[in-house]
């Protein structure tokens, strides 16, 4: 369970910060099991969330991923919190903390299904806010991190990681032996799409509930929670909303189906042909993504690999 984290600890904080003492605080809900403990607070008329790398699946390097995909983020102009300082461990905190300014926004998974007439000028401006984030310049000597996910690095480890992940599955009974064989089947016959010539930084976790929104016009105020920043082919980054749209019926998740899909491609891409090609790489990246996902309930395993399989049959 992680901790509350106390009045006299955050006061720590931000006085190591030079900023003033905390009016008031609570906690933030989040993942807990990958992300660690979070609390707002408020000083001086400004918020903050004060995000703890205290989770125990933790490798202690997520409060800088935090900085470096931020500091990535501004340089490519991308809307995204205003301020970002990062703490290491050290007396009274104990782990790596990362303090991020709040903007104004809300996020994306509550204003698309309250306001669903915004949903195309919000995935385009998302597919824009990718398109710059993929493209953005090389990252500076001492922006240097350890990735979150390590098997995007290369086409034989992705490869390696993907059956590997499978035959777990099938073998603690999360999916049923047919359907690792037609995993295993699909890479086979698409491993040749996981594209080497595209390695670059990618967010990790790029839904849209890591995204702040415009409640009044849709575009994009920020991009959030870089945590899990990894390096990966870019086109990586578009599973959580490839995926969500694909099987958004199941879910009962209307604020995407794929339909939609295209508002986001036509801004990450300039154009709105979705090739097969382009659709079984995706789905490559998806597959993996299931795979490789921490928390999620059981019978996501089975239902979603089936659908995505049949949907692209």
């Amino acid at each position: 369970m992680l901790r509350l984290v106390d009045h006299d600890t955050l006061n720590a904080i931000m006085r190591r910060l030079s900023l003033a003492p905390v009016v008031s605080s609570h906690p933030l809900t989040a993942p807990a099991n990958r992300t660690g403990s979070r609390m707002l607070v408020l000083e001086s008329g400004e918020r903050w969330a004060i995000k703890f790398d205290d989770s125990p699946t933790s490798d202690g390097q997520g409060w800088w991923r935090e900085y470096v995909g931020w500091r990535r983020a501004r340089r490519a102009g991308i809307p995204c919190a205003e301020e970002v300082i990062v703490l290491p461990p050290e007396e009274p905190w104990n782990c790596g903390v990362c303090c991020v300014k709040q903007i104004p926004g809300v996020t994306g998974d509550l204003m698309l299904n309250s306001t669903p007439s915004l949903l195309p000028v919000a995935l385009r401006s998302v597919g824009k806010a990718m398109a710059e984030w993929h493209t953005a310049k090389t990252l500076a000597p001492e922006e240097l991190f350890t990735p979150f996910f390590d098997h995007l690095v290369s086409r034989e480890r992705f490869a390696q990681s993907f059956e590997a992940s499978a035959v777990q599955l099938a073998e603690s009974g999360l999916v049923s032996q047919t359907l690792r064989a037609r995993l295993i089947f699909f890479l086979d016959q698409n491993l040749h799409r996981f594209d080497e010539n595209t390695l670059v930084p990618i967010h990790g976790d790029a839904n849209i509930a890591n995204m702040l929104f415009d409640r009044f016009t849709g575009a994009l105020s920020g991009l959030l929670d870089f945590e899990t920043l990894s390096v990966g082919p870019a086109r990586y980054d578009l599973v959580p909303l490839y995926g969500a749209m694909s099987c958004a019926y199941y879910t009962k998740r209307t604020f995407v189906n794929d339909p939609d899909w295209m508002f986001l491609w036509e801004g990450y891409t300039g154009t709105t042909e979705f090739r097969r090609e382009d659709r079984l790489e995706l789905t490559l990246y998806t597959l993996d993504a299931l795979l490789h996902a921490p928390f999620v309930p059981d019978y996501w395993y089975s239902v979603f690999a089936s659908l995505i399989l049949d949907g692209i049959a």
